[in-house]
């Protein structure tokens, strides 16, 4: 169990978005932009597609481990969950980069497809509902983290331990997007319409 766990933190450890932009641009994307090494500043660092490929890799991370877990512990949905933790723990503090990951969203979503397939593909869909309402990719986040172990609590019979775990992660998620709230409030974030407009316009130029 516990090398499981020490995997999962490895795997986090493995970031795409900063391999990605090493290789495809020479830099370190932690420098540009959001500064964030994650899928949605690969898409504004590097591109579209490669933004694409980030995330579909980050949200590996997260369901690997959950499914290996679920594999070898099959009625134990606390070390699933702790399982896809140590992921996203991998992913915001990796020792291989200084401790200096991205946020884990992606990671986060791949814990929630590892847990309940369907459950994390609605989950899936209402962040980009929530997102073309609110315009703002931290709301949509945070929507997502906050609902989460709510449901699990109500809806599921795992217990109490992995909504624990679920909430430790929803505030590790919180913590990470403080900056992007603040930015918010005072007009400064970019939102995502403006976001498409800005390469639009870089697209036709």
């Amino acid at each position: 169990m516990f090398f499981l766990f020490i995997a999962s933190y490895l795997l986090g450890n493995l970031n795409p978005a900063l391999m990605i932009a090493k290789l495809r641009k020479g830099i370190d994307i932690r420098d540009f932009n959001s500064k964030n090494a994650g899928a949605t500043n690969t898409v504004m660092t590097v591109g579209f597609r490669w933004g694409i490929v980030v995330m579909i890799l980050d949200i590996l991370k997260g369901t690997i481990p959950v499914v290996v877990a679920r594999t070898f512990f099959e009625d134990q949905p606390l070390i699933w969950v702790l399982a896809g933790f140590f992921a996203i723990l991998g992913h915001v503090f990796p020792l291989l980069y200084k401790f200096k990951g991205g946020k884990g969203t992606a990671t986060y979503a791949g814990l929630l497809f590892g847990i309940q397939p369907l459950f994390g593909l609605v989950v899936f869909i209402l962040f980009f509902v929530i997102l073309m309402i609110a315009d703002y990719i931290v709301i949509s986040t945070l929507f997502s983290v906050i609902f989460v172990p709510i449901y699990i609590y109500f809806f599921t019979d795992f217990g109490i331990y992995p909504v624990i775990v679920m909430i430790l992660i929803a505030l590790i998620s919180i913590s990470k997007h403080v900056e992007n709230l603040k930015r918010i409030a005072e007009g400064k974030e970019l939102s995502f319409r403006k976001y498409l407009l800005k390469r639009k316009e870089k697209a036709s130029k």
